[in-house]
């Protein structure tokens, strides 16, 4: 009778801490305003990624999730401005384009490397880089990339990490 009643107050005690940690999680995603990211891709895992347009690895993983047709990307801009200048100028022309992944693509493919990108002021570029930079703050980046794939952080281009979430990418 003592072992039922362990048990069940076990179950009761689990229960209630997945209760929390849904409601955690839950809440989570409801900070990361979505609809203020680049989307691409229509996959079934959601990788959110915290990118700099300069940043070497930034760069790399993105040739590698472009290889990815089971993700769905959310990509917020947080331009490391200390260690690369130009790359808000890079995410203004990103955001102000007519095509913004085809931008996004040349940009991180180095064509706009050489010098500075004419760069637009925007009020609603403006206010999409200051909902970027606040959710960055908020989640504690600092360094990019910085993704949160299927609800679990990756810190750098972890390729291997990422693939122990989602599963290797089918060649």
């Amino acid at each position: 009778m003592k072992a039922i009643k362990i048990v069940v107050l076990l179950v009761v005690f689990l229960s209630v801490v997945c209760m929390y940690a849904n409601f955690a999680i839950g809440a989570e995603k409801q900070e990361i305003p979505l609809d203020a990211a680049m989307r691409a891709g229509m996959g079934k895992n959601v990788v959110i990624e915290f990118d700099d347009p300069d940043c070497p690895f930034c760069r790399k993983l993105n040739t590698y999730l472009n290889t990815r047709k089971d993700i769905t990307r959310y990509i917020f801009f947080v331009p490391l401005k200390e260690l690369h200048p130009f790359a808000e100028a890079k995410v203004r022309l990103i955001l102000c384009s007519k095509n913004p992944w085809k931008t996004f693509e040349e940009t991180l493919a180095g064509k706009y490397d050489s010098e500075r990108p004419q760069s637009c002021n925007s009020k609603s570029v403006t206010d999409t880089i200051n909902i970027h930079k606040s959710t960055a703050e908020r989640l504690g980046v600092n360094s990019t990339p910085f993704l949160i794939v299927n609800g679990q952080q990756v810190h750098g281009a972890d390729i291997n990490q990422i693939e122990s979430i989602i599963g290797p990418a089918v060649r």
